[in-house]
């Protein structure tokens, strides 16, 4: 499903865990080329590739600061790894952990004033925060199994992270101080390492759901799951670019851009939005696809072929309709919206018969378009069959 996939790196040993810089025209990555594991800074294009740690011990997982000018970073430069942070030529490293167990998988929050980790300090793999300069160390999740990968949403309100709990890895989101943390995948495979896109309505992840590692991206309510790559390879880690055009997504397998789909997930990844479509009218000529015209709706075709982006659905609220608006989500601009007539249910959410719970909520409603006034103002008209 994936397109364009281009390879950025080729060497003959691990290239992986890239992190685009906010400006989205360099990737850092970690790679083992010169019998150590470091951080490398290239260009988009893979080229321009430069070592910026240098000595014998690990150093891997970097994060960009928002400004672009400092990489955070793990390494196991003391004989423990701890988190570590330095000016983008690899200059100035401050050490900001220093705690016997291992800390890493930084990731730094989109406003700069704080870092996520994953941390064994009190027994098990737990997600952490710390102020950009290490200090205030505050745990966020309490659970006897694995939570780690932690990422931030791009209003620095969300932290998306995987975790163990329920027997196998699965893709979570919770405030940025710990609260309300939500089952997003909720699958018996191993769901990790999850990324937000820019505008923050998707999540990718990595998923072996296909058989083996592949990247998979959702809605950020954990809705309309559609697989991005597919492969007989690992692909794994992936890094979602901060302002492309058209969206792209880094994965390690070893290096790769792979293009993501603005058309709707296949049935068998999520649930697709739908609606019906009736060509009304004495003169009314049915386009290629649908039946001739008839006074009975017959036939639900997808509405989320926009350029940019496609169709997400709005805030669930128990005992609410449920919306979905269909537009460019990177410029905010919707031209439709379809609303349920079935009242959003919390249950809904981690049911593992997803196109059940889309036709649940797809198969009776009603679609607006926007009628936009010369002064910027403007209505939802409701498109009625018969009216």
């Amino acid at each position: 499903m994936a397109r364009g996939l281009l390879r950025l790196s080729n060497n003959p040993v691990t290239d992986q865990d890239p992190a685009w810089t906010p400006g989205g025209d360099r990737i850092a990555f970690h790679s083992y080329r010169e019998n150590t594991i470091d951080i490398y800074v290239m260009a988009s294009d893979g080229s321009g590739q430069v070592r910026v740690t240098n000595d014998a011990f690990p150093n891997f997982s970097p994060t960009w600061s928002p400004d672009g000018t400092r990489i955070a970073f793990a390494s196991n430069r003391e004989n423990n790894v701890d988190i570590y942070v330095m000016n983008s030529d690899g200059s100035g490293i401050i050490r900001l952990t220093d705690h016997p167990a291992i800390d890493s998988e930084p990731a730094w929050s989109p406003d700069g004033t704080r870092i996520a980790f994953s941390s064994g300090r009190d027994g098990n793999d737990e997600v952490y925060v710390m102020n950009a300069d290490g200090t205030n160390q505050t745990r966020l999740t309490t659970n006897p199994s694995i939570d780690g990968s932690p990422a931030w949403s791009p209003n620095n309100e969300q932290i998306a992270f995987h975790s163990y709990r329920s027997g196998n890895f699965d893709i979570y989101v919770m405030g940025a101080t710990g609260e309300n943390p939500i089952n997003l995948t909720n699958h018996p495979a191993d769901d990790m390492a999850p990324t937000w896109s820019p505008t923050g309505n998707r999540i990718a992840f990595s998923s072996n759901r296909s058989g083996n590692a592949d990247i998979f991206a959702m809605s950020a309510n954990g809705i309309a799951i559609a697989q991005v790559t597919t492969d007989p390879m690992d692909d794994y880690a992936p890094a979602w670019r901060p302002s492309p055009t058209p969206v792209e997504i880094v994965t390690s397998e070893p290096l790769v851009a792979a293009t993501a789909t603005s058309a709707p997930p296949e049935p068998t990844a999520g649930v697709e939005v739908t609606a019906t479509i009736v060509i009304t009218g004495p003169t009314a000529t049915p386009p290629p696809g649908l039946e001739p015209l008839t006074p009975t709706p017959i036939k639900r075709t997808a509405l989320g072929r926009f350029a940019h982006e496609g169709a997400w659905p709005g805030n669930l609220i128990e005992g609410q309709p449920v919306a979905f608006y269909m537009g460019c989500d990177s410029r905010r601009e919707y031209l439709y919206k379809y609303v349920s007539n079935a009242n959003w249910t919390n249950a809904d959410r981690n049911v593992a018969d997803r196109l059940a719970v889309g036709d649940k909520y797809l198969d009776n409603g009603t679609l607006f378009v926007a009628r936009f006034n010369a002064d910027g103002t403007g209505t939802w008209l409701p498109l009625v069959f018969g009216q």
